[in-house]
């Protein structure tokens, strides 16, 4: 009888450990026992960086009135791991909160840290006709060179549901060194034959950054959604305003001799908003 009685004994200790183990935690108390609130995602990115082929498809074409085109498709890469368009860097970051807010107005808030190797390149860029979605892609023409944008330093975040911040998104941060665009090359595909002996178009070397230092500040740079359609405000850009400058600058074929450089200074864009829609 005693050892039944033990045995009841530990099996109700058990029960009432293993009954206070099984407790949910709300963040308050998950907060008190690891020692934070919210989720942190680190993406560590390949070598190779992340690439893919990335197609926008244009079903109606250029319309004459309101007789539609022929479908055609603006295409980013050239279908290769090398030639792709491409997201570079180590680590990017992302710290997630999910918060009651003070009247009723919860919101989701995503910090994204960028790491400072951050860079994105367009791979090359060609315009062809299309066969929809997972069709074929024909008679691609080339009208941009693979150029790489280096962006060290860019912080973003996004708050969905209600927005405490005033946007859906806002971008900020001083980019080290300046927002740099290599290989920029516009290029012209219908030269007649035998007058560009190599690619013709516009090619340099660009740099935005700050009018009196060579980093940029991003202040104040916001994206939402509205019936306008994806709409990008430039509230503040450039300290001092922003300075562009086109490095080694050619006009005609990329092997041709280069005019020098040229730049713009001061440029100011604050006030700026910049709507994108289908139409």
């Amino acid at each position: 009888m005693k050892t039944l009685t033990k045995l009841a004994l530990v099996s109700a200790m058990a029960m009432s450990s293993s009954a206070f183990a099984m407790q949910s935690l709300d963040d308050a108390a998950l907060s008190q026992t690891t020692g934070q609130d919210g989720v942190t995602i680190q993406l560590d990115l390949p070598s190779t960086g992340i690439n893919a082929q990335a197609i926008l498809h244009d079903s109606d074409g250029l319309k004459v009135g309101a007789v539609a085109g022929n479908a055609g498709a603006i295409v980013m890469g050239n279908g290769t791991t090398a030639g792709n368009f491409k997201i570079e860097g180590t680590a990017i970051t992302l710290d997630i909160d999910a918060d009651g807010g003070t009247a009723n107005d919860p919101l989701l808030n995503v910090k994204i840290t960028l790491p400072t190797n951050f860079a994105v390149e367009t791979g090359e860029v060609f315009v062809a006709g299309s066969s929809g979605v997972g069709g074929a892609l024909t008679n691609q023409k080339k009208i941009f060179n693979n150029t790489r944008i280096e962006l060290a330093g860019l912080n973003v975040n996004m708050q969905l549901g209600n927005e405490a911040q005033g946007s859906m998104i806002k971008i900020g941060g001083v980019v080290t060194g300046g927002i740099k665009l290599q290989n920029f090359g516009l290029i012209d595909s219908a030269s007649a034959a035998g007058a560009c002996t190599s690619e013709c178009g516009i090619f340099a070397d660009i740099v935005l950054k700050d009018t009196n230092t060579n980093n940029l500040t991003l202040g104040d740079i916001t994206v939402d959604a509205d019936d306008r359609g994806l709409v990008v405000g430039v509230n503040s850009i450039g300290s001092g305003g922003m300075d562009v400058q086109m490095n080694n600058l050619k006009l005609g074929g990329n092997t041709g001799a280069s005019l020098g450089n040229a730049e713009l200074r001061g440029l100011q864009l604050g006030g700026t908003q910049l709507a994108i829609r289908g139409h």
